[in-house]
């Protein structure tokens, strides 16, 4: 079965982890599998969202990544 676009755009729920328990995990144990699992579920839209504001791929990318890097750090 064909997912509809808005299915294909809907981040995955990988190995039963919420949003929070994934930040948690982040931030008290750098938990590497943890950031891994968060990132794919959010460069994406991340990256959308940033292109949406800057209208520029080159500064898209780069604010998308130091998002992350934010979350990383954090």
């Amino acid at each position: 079965m064909e997912k509809n676009s808005a299915e294909k755009n809907t981040p995955t729920r990988a190995a039963g982890r919420d949003d929070c328990a994934l930040l948690a995990a982040i931030a008290a144990r750098r938990d590497q599998q943890a950031f891994d699992e968060f990132y794919r579920r959010f460069e994406q839209a991340a990256y959308n969202l940033a292109l949406y504001i800057t209208r520029r791929p080159d500064l898209a990318t780069e604010a998308a990544q130091e998002a992350m890097l934010r979350v990383w750090l954090y």
